[in-house]
């Protein structure tokens, strides 16, 4: 069975999208809700990752294959094969054994795909960073998003899924969407 972990975060959302602009774009003057809003803000970035299925902050990721698919590639989740301008980092491509896998080409603009030539390797664990591909879009999608949030936080709670991105999110975050197979 596949897995994927985040074994860190190297980015900040602090950094992209602080408190303080979160508050002017809700024309908030006091300090109240503070800590909710950071709460509403990593949900709402959590939230338009996981739905474009890309790391709009960087992060390193670890991803364990049992099997590989038949033509030996691999399309790194999360990974910004469109936007961004750096190429993804790999730390480490490794067996179940700790050896090596050193047989393997890039595919993609930013490296964001593996071709393995030996297509029969299993158990493998490919340790790798993903970009980050903030753009002032983004930032907007996640204001529009803390907006939705906040407005409606009755039905908001820190850590509880809510069912659908607010508002007309999810066609802006459309042509960021890596579809998965």
């Amino acid at each position: 069975m596949d897995q994927m972990e985040v074994h860190s975060i190297i980015g900040s959302i602090g950094s992209i999208c602080p408190i303080s602009e979160i508050k002017n774009y809700l024309r908030i003057e006091n300090t109240t809700d503070d800590t909710l809003l950071e709460d509403i803000r990593q949900y709402a970035s959590d939230c338009a990752e996981n739905y474009a299925g890309i790391d709009f902050i960087a992060k390193r990721r670890k991803l364990f294959l049992s099997s590989l698919p038949y033509d030996g590639v691999v399309i790194l989740p999360f990974a910004n094969e469109n936007i961004g301008s750096l190429d993804m980092t790999i730390h480490s491509v490794k067996d179940m054994d700790n050896n090596t896998i050193d047989d393997y080409e890039f595919l993609g603009t930013r490296k964001s795909q593996i071709k393995f030539n030996d297509p029969n390797l299993t158990d493998i664990l490919i340790d790798y960073q993903t970009t980050g591909a903030v753009t002032q879009q983004f930032k907007m999608i996640l204001f529009k998003m803390i907006a939705n949030l906040y407005d409606y936080r009755s039905d908001f709670i820190a850590g509880k899924a809510v069912n659908i991105l607010p508002g007309n999110t999810m066609q802006l975050l459309d042509k960021y969407k890596t579809p998965f197979i």
